[in-house]
């Protein structure tokens, strides 16, 4: 099988190190990333780990053996991840490679069998790059990008540190218009969602996916995955507009028990302090929860 995809992932992400190891649900975050991929395997074809081949990114290669995933460690400079994709995609005998980022759980298998698709038809224009990302019209963390080997690996000496690092950036600004096939589908307005795990809130939020999904999450489309989304952003606002309101309830009881204690012993500036700073503080501690 001459195409596949290339999971990327290394373990010291500045915003959240070990992320791509964190669990969700009694799963690491790339055990979820697979079954999203393994829904789609016999469309997209075998799916490889590429790392570093540090010691410190020894425990992905443990997770893709008990995994039964083809891990590919590169010699090579660690920022150097476009040159890393090309040599793990060489190795695995891929002449087309999806790049995957194991950030990125909730990428939709479905998006890629389509582009992969494009990417090998006989009857339609020859293309090096298929993506959703020109336009963008589906959410951060579910980019698609197929793209020949063979054109990588020509332009990658071409690259600047920036475009090694970024991957794709080069191929975006080298390659000729007709070259970039786009995939149509999606919506403008899920643009601007977010479905990769940077933060600690994004990983608790996908907790909260796998959780309210069950058995059946990997197979949720990414019009499901956005209307969740949503949702669970309308409740989070309705929340904190609760919370706004009882804030503001306890500064009103605080008032009013200020001026009830000035009226019972008005030369005793300790009592009126003590009662509004209690409320302030209890008002402080509810905000942060």
């Amino acid at each position: 099988m001459n195409h596949g995809v290339i999971i990327l992932a290394r373990l010291d992400s500045a915003r959240l190190p070990g992320k791509a190891l964190a669990d969700v649900g009694g799963r690491p975050v790339l055990s979820r990333l697979l079954q999203r991929l393994r829904v789609g395997a016999e469309s997209i074809g075998r799916i490889v780990l590429a790392t570093t081949a540090r010691p410190e990114d020894d425990p992905l290669a443990e997770w893709a053996a008990g995994e039964s995933v083809q891990v590919i460690r590169p010699d090579g400079p660690v920022d150097d991840v476009a040159g890393r994709f090309v040599a793990a995609a060489r190795i695995a005998g891929f002449q087309w490679a999806a790049r995957v980022n194991g950030d990125s759980p909730l990428v939709d298998a479905t998006l890629l069998a389509r582009a992969l698709k494009r990417a090998r038809a006989t009857d339609a224009a020859p293309v090096d790059l298929v993506t959703n990302l020109r336009p963008r019209r589906h959410p951060y963390g579910m980019a698609v990008e197929w793209i020949r080997v063979d054109a990588l690996a020509e332009l990658l000496p071409t690259f600047d540190a920036a475009e090694r690092e970024l991957v794709t950036a080069g191929l975006y600004a080298t390659l000729p218009s007709g070259r970039i096939a786009g995939l149509d589908g999606g919506d403008p307005s899920w643009a601007d969602v977010r479905t990769v795990v940077d933060t600690a809130d994004d990983l608790e939020r996908l907790r909260r996916f796998v959780s309210d999904h069950g058995v059946a999450w990997p197979r949720a489309t990414t019009g499901d995955i956005v209307a969740w989304i949503a949702q669970a952003e309308d409740v989070a606002m309705d929340s904190d507009d609760a919370a706004d309101s009882d804030d503001a309830a306890d500064l009103e009881d605080a008032a009013d028990a200020a001026d009830a204690a000035e009226s019972a012993d008005p030369a005793d500036g300790r009592t009126t302090t003590a009662a509004t700073a209690g409320c302030s503080t209890d008002s402080s501690s509810r905000s942060d929860a």
